[in-house]
């Protein structure tokens, strides 16, 4: 049966397990994630946080058991199976409706979106084409019917969920400094995560599946809605006003997912699609051998204006850390971002094929001026014209960054003669390298061939270079 006031309070305990444990710890409440690490050893208070779920369903159980639901008797073989399953898909999907739906929706994450359209495309196709008997019947009449608590019932569970309220807003304030602060906040968020998905019925695989019911309203109940609404919702509005611009009370900083998205992206740029899986191979390869090296022989590169441009550039390039893991031939790989990144991988989608075209017809009218973009570090130095349409938006340095050094490579090995590479900007390329580079080039038709400059000597040495070593 429909059950909204239970179903809306377990949603708003939900909503205040995953802030507390998100704006205290640093941590996505992500149930998979949290069960996995535990299991490896490598979760920290992950461990805490399941001894907080086991503490909440033994005290529901012993406090209120016509809550707990009733699982059905199948053969432990059968149960053992399905785990596998779930514990394979939650695996492969990066995670299960409680880090995807919950905390990613909230944080407004593509990522988590587009693994939850799939989480209910799915079930909606399974629970119809394959519907189990019994789920589409209820009882006292069809499963949208409202049921409401007795009245002692209500004023308790209310109760509970204003004491959950005042307990996560006052409990850090009173953590001794040498307690485990975090492992406590962990224990409080398991058990509101326990109590807040027995409540809200979503611990009950039936009332879960009635949500789907399609071929038959009658078994349709709409509780899970009640769960967006007032779990998700709240989360929102909670990260909204809070944000991540400062750390949380008891870490550091976030520990926000970084699994990679890996989104196909077909423009043509000057050596962003990466299709070619020897080519990429080939420079990763060089650039580790040159970097080595370097270390090996104590080489230092010294620059126009006597600093370490090696250090500053190739050190700086994050090339293993962006194409660790990742199928080669995927032409190109977006980190996940974090919530205050969302509008920056809008942009980026939308205007990188044209930021490209725009840093190409910018290299070819005002060879000095790229070079001086090309020399600074920083995402937002004023002579960066190739950027100039997402000025303003400090939530777009760690995608243009990225971008930058790309843009780097390609103009640095495909577009200036030796002289320039080595003398203007004291970066040694390998001819293995320029060549690799100058492949990937040639094998877009559509991209035009950029012009090779030779900057006259007595220009290169009036040039001043004043945006830092890069």
């Amino acid at each position: 049966m429909f059950t909204p006031l239970q179903t809306a309070l377990g949603a708003l305990l939900l909503h205040q397990a995953s802030s507390t444990l998100l704006f205290n710890n640093g941590q996505i409440l992500g149930a998979s994630s949290i069960i996995a690490q535990s299991i490896s050893g490598s979760g920290g208070e992950d461990v805490w946080l399941l001894a907080g779920m086991a503490v909440g369903a033994m005290l529901v159980r012993a406090v209120m058991p016509e809550l707990v639901p009733t699982y059905g008797s199948e053969e432990w073989w059968w149960a053992a199976l399905m785990a596998v399953m779930v514990g394979w898909g939650t695996r492969n999907a990066k995670g299960c409706t409680a880090g995807h739906m919950l905390c990613g929706l909230s944080r407004l994450s593509g990522r988590s979106a587009i693994a939850t359209a799939i989480f209910f495309i799915t079930v909606l196709i399974t629970a119809n084409l394959y519907p189990q008997p019994g789920i589409t019947h209820c009882p006292t009449g069809p499963c949208y019917t409202v049921s409401n608590p007795y009245i002692t019932e209500t004023f308790t569970l209310i109760g509970i969920t204003a004491g959950v309220f005042y307990v996560n807003v006052h409990i850090p304030n009173y953590l001794p400094a040498k307690s485990n602060r975090k492992a406590i906040i962990a224990l409080l968020a398991g058990l509101e995560f326990s109590l807040g998905l027995v409540l809200s019925g979503m611990a009950d695989p039936v009332k879960v599946l009635r949500f789907f019911s399609i071929r038959d309203l009658r078994g349709f109940d709409p509780s899970l809605a009640l769960v967006m609404l007032c779990g998700v919702v709240p989360n929102l509005m909670m990260i909204k006003w809070r944000g991540f611009g400062r750390p949380p009370t008891f870490a550091e900083e976030f520990k926000l997912p970084k699994a990679k998205l890996e989104i196909v992206l077909i423009y043509t740029t000057a050596g962003i699609l990466l299709r070619d899986k020897e080519v990429l191979a080939k420079i990763l390869k060089e650039e580790e051998k040159r970097l080595e090296e370097i270390v090996a022989h104590g080489e230092i590169v010294i620059n126009l204006d006597n600093s370490d441009d090696t250090d500053e550039w190739l050190m700086r390039t994050q090339w293993k850390e962006v194409f660790a893991g990742k199928n080669m031939s995927t032409l190109a790989s977006i980190r996940q971002p974090a919530k205050e990144h969302e509008m920056a991988l809008q942009w980026i989608e939308m205007l990188f094929d044209n930021t490209v075209k725009r840093a190409i017809e910018t290299l070819k009218a005002t060879p000095l001026e790229i070079r001086r973009w090309l020399k600074s570090p920083k995402a937002e130095d004023p002579h960066q014209k190739s950027f100039q349409l997402l000025h303003g938006q400090g939530i777009i340095k760690r995608y243009t960054g990225q971008y930058k050094e790309f843009l780097r490579y390609c103009f640095r090995t495909a577009t200036m003669t030796e002289l320039e590479r080595v003398t203007e900007y004291g970066v040694l390329f390998s001819t293995p390298q320029l060549d690799a580079a100058k492949e990937i080039m040639e094998k877009h038709s559509q991209l035009p061939m950029l012009t090779v400059y030779k900057v006259p000597p007595n220009q290169v040495k009036e040039t001043s270079y004043n945006s830092g070593s890069g």
